[in-house]
């Protein structure tokens, strides 16, 4: 795992444990909040604009929480509650990809986000969007403008004016709402389910400080998380360029320093072909038929010199210098320094 993720997770665990923000006296008690909040979701299952459902999504009662449930410790304004006594979830509506409409003002979410376009809203923006079936069900989505929710997915229905969405979004994703998926050929996630998992709620004003804390650290995660995927690919195309690099200043006489002590490559070359020529004469190398041996080859023009080389360095072609092949005449062609 790399930095940044494991800073990320770091932050966000720090986040929900209470321990990125610091708490305020005049933050009052999360225990008030979750009273105003049960009151408030029974007054909208009352007027029918929430689904009351079967286990606690309205104001049906759900276990109480054990110590043996809770992971870890949290401040003593802030409470332990179960997802239903906070919020209530409902399916979204059937969209065949047929219905979609390609230019249709409002997206379409399903559990892996957005996938089309329709002419039609019934779900608000800054609502939080939950996958439902499949591969992505229990992932977290904000939809950002108002939009069509398919039934691949469940629509999370909250007060926001007493719960920050934001930080709602935070809970829900640490919850691992997968994991509470239906184990069968396509996981499904349910109302039921989610409602049991527990949640550590802070009061109002600090949700508001964490999210906020959490909104300017995330865009320096991501800087590091850039040079993270730019240094893991450096270091994995950083050997081969090295080694480019160093048999580059090689052939160019870059990489040593030039000693007049060296004598000139010139002479060297001279003292290869009067060898070359010894071995040709006494049959202890093929002479060829066109510049193997010593028959002469065309001289090198500046055209075909690639790069400066040192003064006492020379251009030659490869013929000159060695036999490839008696049948092959690529070593004529070549020049090398």
């Amino acid at each position: 795992m790399q930095i940044a993720d494991k800073l990320r997770k770091s932050i966000l665990q720090a986040a929900i444990q209470g321990k990125l923000t610091e708490q305020l006296p005049s933050d009052g008690d999360a225990r008030d909040l979750l009273a105003e909040i049960k009151r408030e979701k029974a007054r909208l299952v009352a007027e029918k604009k929430m689904n009351g459902g079967k286990k606690g999504a309205g104001t049906a009662p759900l276990p109480p929480i054990t110590d043996d449930e809770l992971p870890f410790d949290i401040p003593e304004n802030w409470c332990w509650v179960r997802l239903g006594e906070v919020i209530a979830v409902s399916s979204g509506k059937g969209l065949t990809q047929n219905e979609m409409h390609a230019d249709g003002q409002y997206p379409v979410y399903g559990g892996n986000g957005i996938n089309g376009n329709h002419s039609e809203w019934f779900v608000q923006k800054n609502t939080l969007v939950v996958g439902r079936v499949g591969y992505y069900c229990g992932c977290v989505h904000k939809v950002s403008d108002d939009c069509w929710v398919t039934d691949n997915a469940l629509v999370v229905k909250v007060t926001k004016d007493i719960f920050h969405i934001n930080y709602l979004q935070l809970l829900l994703e640490n919850a691992d709402l997968k994991s509470t998926s239906v184990a069968t050929a396509q996981p499904v996630v349910s109302g039921a389910r989610i409602y049991q998992q527990i949640i550590p709620v802070a009061p109002l004003a600090e949700q508001r400080r964490i999210v906020a804390t959490i909104e300017a650290l995330l865009p320096r995660i991501e800087a590091l998380e850039h040079d993270e995927k730019q240094l893991a690919e450096l270091q994995k195309t950083f050997p081969q360029q090295l080694k480019n690099s160093l048999l580059q200043a090689a052939i160019q006489g870059k990489l040593t320093e030039q000693l007049a002590s060296d004598g000139d490559a010139r002479d060297l070359l001279a003292a290869i072909k009067c060898e070359k020529a010894r071995l040709v004469a006494d049959k202890k190398m093929n002479g060829g038929k066109k510049g193997a041996g010593t028959a002469l080859l065309p001289p090198i023009t500046d055209d075909e010199m690639p790069f400066d080389i040192p003064d006492n360095w020379c251009w030659v072609r490869l013929g000159e210098v060695a036999l490839l092949n008696p049948r092959n005449n690529i070593a004529n062609d070549m020049q090398v320094s």
